[in-house]
């Protein structure tokens, strides 16, 4: 039997980014799926500006970018290509670039998963084992033992893990396995994805918009070698013949090459618990959404975040009792709050009436965490609009529970830039938090450092005065601010370093 700290199962963008946020924590990991390579299919191709801000983490982003697919930032409306875009709508550009260092990614699921996994092989060799099913699994007290069946060979082997993250998509054997049912509808509707090799450059440009709308269906561009996706919705009569039905559809005098034909069903459904004991559920496995919006991918990445640097803790020793409990409370109320929200945005498309008012980035990144390990010590009350992902724009706020504002800094970087490597406490230069941080660091055995951020927009975007200071999780959410006035200021930040860790370990 051989045993590893962390053993992930699923190698799709939740299983990888998984992997790749614990190796580079030092933690033994293994990822283990079923598949012996990547899917060719059509499966998303959209990854939003929060889930890039992680790629970014990792190092990764300029990797994607060399490989991302050129496209115009919008999504164009016609009955067929052969006639006038009748209404267009921005999905980036300038307007984004205040809310973060990074936009979205136009990137193919099978060449975005490419690099992750080649970075996971240089990072951790051996880390990645494919055609390797899971057939069992048992919880025992100091972890889970795994029974892997190998897919080419036949072979079994146990595995032992302290825990175990279950990233295999919706069908997921770990969530089966552990008797955790599914809440939401499972079939909104099939349809049918074509995917195709045509030069549209005539009437797309040679840079075709992130999406096209044509009448009931919607056509993606996927790679840069001419190749699409069409899907149509299965709803009445269309053409049997796969060529027919794309001719009909695109409405021009072009050759089609049809590469595959297959049949997709929608869904909005999120699991009944995240955490049984040790093992935890990411992505597809624990939520699945329509694909109005492409939250997919993202949501995925956004679990990843926010339960890898909590295991990496808990396995270091700083992270507390309630540490990894947080994960199911944070990521399930994010979960339950997007698959609403999207199913409503599906619904509404399907019907072909007035959208709702959700704006993308506000779901992608303006949530706000209430749990245990997330401090509000100056009083400051909850900021509804972020969570209700309404708002007609997103607002950024440093509220205790939400994402840490982006800020350019005087070198170039971003305040994201920053946090990734335990605690960070950010406050104006010469605030008197500064050393107080210095001390709490030296007291405890918490990764914790404290650091003084000159920039001009820094106060106002983040709402502080010169006193006050804010604490930065490793995945990028506010998990305190400080009170106005310091009374035994030591004993306030150790009490709130604490509290976002799960633990009493540190002195007062």
């Amino acid at each position: 039997m051989s045993t590893v700290d962390v053993l992930v199962v699923g190698a799709g963008p939740a299983g990888l980014t998984t992997t790749l946020l614990l190796a580079s924590e030092g933690v033994q990991v293994l990822c283990v799926d079923k598949h012996a390579g990547i899917s060719p299919r059509p499966r998303a191709r959209g990854v939003h500006a929060r889930a890039v801000e992680i790629l970014r983490q990792l190092g990764l982003e300029d990797q994607m970018r060399e490989r991302e697919l050129p496209i115009r930032p919008l999504v164009e409306v016609r009955l067929d290509l052969s006639t006038p875009v009748t209404a267009s709508v921005p999905t980036g550009g300038e307007s984004f670039v205040e809310v973060s260092p990074c936009e979205g990614l136009a990137i193919a699921q099978d060449v975005f998963e490419s690099v992750l996994i080649e970075r996971v092989c240089a990072m951790a060799p051996g880390a990645l084992r494919r055609s390797a099913e899971i057939v069992d699994l048992h919880e025992g007290p100091d972890g889970v033992a795994v029974e892997l069946v190998n897919q080419r060979s036949g072979r079994t082997e146990r595995v032992s893990a302290r825990y175990l993250v279950g990233a295999d998509g919706w069908r997921s054997r770990v969530r089966e396995r552990l008797g955790i049912s599914l809440d939401g509808p499972g079939d909104l509707g099939s349809a049918r994805a074509l995917t195709f090799r045509a030069d549209l450059r005539p009437w797309t440009g040679t840079t075709p918009p992130a999406l096209v709308q044509l009448a009931d269906r919607i056509l993606i561009a996927t790679h840069p070698d001419h190749r699409w996706v069409l899907n149509v919705p299965i709803r009445g009569p269309v053409p049997d013949d796969p060529l027919q039905l794309l001719r009909q559809t695109l409405g021009v005098p072009v050759e089609v090459e049809l590469l595959t034909d297959s049949i997709w069903t929608a869904a909005a459904q999120t699991a009944r618990r995240l955490q049984d004991g040790p093992v935890f559920l990411v992505g597809d496995a624990a939520h699945r959404v329509p694909p109005a919006g492409g939250t997919g991918v993202s949501s995925a990445m956004a679990d990843a975040h926010n339960l890898a640097w909590k295991l990496a803790a808990s396995l270091s020793g700083w992270g507390g009792p309630s540490l990894l409990e947080s994960y199911a409370v944070e990521r399930g109320s994010v979960a339950r709050h997007t698959t609403g929200t999207v199913l409503e945005l599906w619904q509404a498309m399907s019907r072909g009436g007035t959208l709702p008012p959700v704006d993308l980035r506000t779901l992608d990144m303006g949530y706000v965490y209430s749990s245990s390990v997330i401090s509000d010590a100056a009083g400051a009350g909850r900021d509804p609009s972020p969570s209700e992902g309404r708002s007609p724009t997103y607002r950024p706020s440093a509220v205790p529970g939400s994402r840490a504002p982006h800020v350019w800094l005087a070198d170039g970087r971003s305040t994201l830039d920053l946090f990734g490597r335990g605690l960070i406490l950010l406050a104006q230069p010469g605030s008197p938090w500064l050393p107080v941080a210095d001390e709490v660091a030296a007291r405890g055995d918490v990764p914790l450092s404290g650091v003084a951020v000159d920039a001009p927009d820094f106060p106002r975007v983040y709402g502080l005065s010169g006193d006050e200071a804010v604490l930065i999780r490793p995945d990028g959410h506010v998990c305190w601010r400080s009170p106005t006035f310091l009374i035994r200021p030591v004993a306030q930040l150790s009490a709130a370093v604490r509290t976002a860790v799960g633990s009493a370990r540190l002195a007062a």
